[in-house]
Parts: C-alpha cells; sequence; structure tokens
C-alpha cells in the first residue's frame, strides 16, 4: 500500500467483496475493510483519468502530468505528458516503453517471468506514475500486521469511518465504508518517524457506486526533509467504450525498437 514502488497497484483486481456499511466497527476486520476499497475496481471494463501533480520541497517546485487508461482485462496505456513524454503500454504479454524525443521504443517479454521477476519490472516502470493515496495494493501484508479497527469520525460522517490499525512498523489507514474509499493513510518507520501520510478530499461519484477522489496531498520523508505534493484527478471516465487500438502504437519512421 501506498508504496512508492507502485506494486502494480493500478492494474491488481481482486475478487468483488460486498458488505453492509451498517455492520458494526466490531464485526469488521481488516482485511474485510481492506478488501472493500480494493473490490470495487473488480466490475470495471475501463477507467481512465488525468492527473496533474505538483511537488514541493524545500528546495523547488515542480509539476508533472500524465493520462492513465485501463481496459478490462489488463490493457494498461500511461502517456506521460510533462515534464517529458514518454509512452507505456501493457497488455498480457509485453510491456511498450517509448520516448519520442530519443526516438526510441522498448519492448520487455512479460510472458516468460516469474510472478515475482514480472511484478518488479512493472513496479520499477510505474514507480513514476503511481498515485498514492487512491489504492492500498499490497493489503495482504498490511493484514496480517493489523491489531485494531475501531469506529472513528470523519467531517461529521459518523461511524461510517473506520480506523485500521497496524503495527511493526505501525500504520493508520482511515476508510469511508460507505464510499468504499481511502480517506487518510499513514507509515511510520520502525523508529515511529512518520515515512509518508496521504488524505483525500472533493470525492466525485464517477459511476454508480464508484467514488474517486479529486484531489490527494501527501508527504513524505526524504533527506532533504518532507516534500508535499498535491495529486489532481480529473477527466474521470468509468466504464466507457474504449477502442483496441488505443493500446497499440504506431512507431513513426526512425525509431529505434530495443527488445529486451
Amino acid at each position: 500500500m501506498c508504496s512508492r514502488t507502485g506494486r502494480l497497484a493500478t492494474v491488481a483486481l481482486v475478487v468483488l467483496l460486498s458488505l453492509p456499511v451498517s455492520a458494526a466497527a466490531e464485526d469488521l476486520s481488516a482485511g474485510s475493510l481492506f478488501k472493500l476499497v480494493e473490490a470495487r475496481f473488480t466490475g470495471l471494463n475501463s477507467l481512465s483519468y488525468t492527473v496533474k501533480r505538483t511537488i514541493v520541497s524545500r528546495r523547488q517546485r515542480t509539476e508533472d502530468r500524465w493520462m492513465f487508461r485501463y481496459k478490462n482485462p489488463a490493457f494498461l496505456r500511461v502517456d506521460y505528458l510533462l515534464p517529458h513524454e514518454r509512452v507505456i503500454i501493457l497488455d498480457e504479454k509485453t510491456l511498450t516503453e517509448y520516448i519520442p524525443e530519443l526516438k526510441k521504443a522498448k519492448k520487455t517479454d512479460l510472458s516468460t517471468m516469474t510472478a515475482e521477476k514480472k511484478e518488479q519490472t512493472l513496479g520499477a516502470v510505474m514507480a513514476r506514475v503511481s498515485v498514492e493515496g487512491l489504492r492500498l495494493g499490497n493489503y495482504e501484508e498490511m493484514q496480517k500486521r493489523a491489531v485494531k479497527v475501531r469506529a472513528v469520525t470523519w467531517a461529521g460522517m459518523g461511524t461510517d469511518a473506520y480506523l485500521v490499525e497496524g503495527k511493526d512498523p505501525r500504520y493508520l489507514v482511515y476508510i469511508d465504508a460507505n464510499k468504499k474509499v481511502l480517506l487518510r493513510t499513514e507509515i511510520y518507520d520502525k523508529k515511529g518517524g512518520l515515512v509518508i501520510r496521504t488524505e483525500a478530499s472533493r470525492f466525485v461519484e464517477a459511476a454508480r457506486g464508484f467514488w474517486l477522489p479529486q484531489e490527494i496531498r501527501t508527504a513524505y520523508g526524504t533527506s532533504d526533509g518532507f516534500v508535499q505534493s498535491t495529486v489532481v484527478l480529473q477527466d474521470i471516465k468509468v466504464n466507457e467504450r474504449m477502442a483496441d487500438d488505443a493500446f497499440r502504437l504506431a512507431f513513426p519512421k526512425g525509431v529505434e525498437i530495443i527488445p529486451n
């Protein structure tokens, strides 16, 4: 979850789970709440949005933008627009990375890789365009470290919000069980220091029963102090028709294709 490695979080899907949001807090386990958040992605035929991310540190302010497109069962495209153009396309067998400025494209055969190697390869590529605080990612590992679940009040929502606490190292995850979304996450290191905090807001019902935040604010530690990041999601579209051609690239003449 919230890992800067971006482990397949953008394409991982889990079995759909329906939970009554009126259940008492003690009846909801950490695993049930985590699945509730992730399961809403299971039935999607397609999902797309554009991202504007502003990062502010003590020394500089930077901005990047990209467009994300996903089509069931395993097609993914990311058009990275700023600060440099880059296209990433994923299907069941091949990962393609294209940099127009360099006139180079790299194609990686995923079909012969082990699951672990495939995860590492995709994680390294997707890390730059992962959206912290949007999904949990590796929630099975977090579930094992959960120690407490309790109802909390969140911006007047009453007991529809729950806090999952974990240890070794400590984490806090706030979940809106009605909208089935992450509200805030906090990850700490073994010494108790904050590693990363995310907080989502301005939720929109992009499709019936499917909510996404339009803004996520993140703070994370670096060797140069804490960095503030603001992500704005726009043009959110769910289950709209998406042509297969969107996941194919016709390279201009002169592009060097490098097999990997």
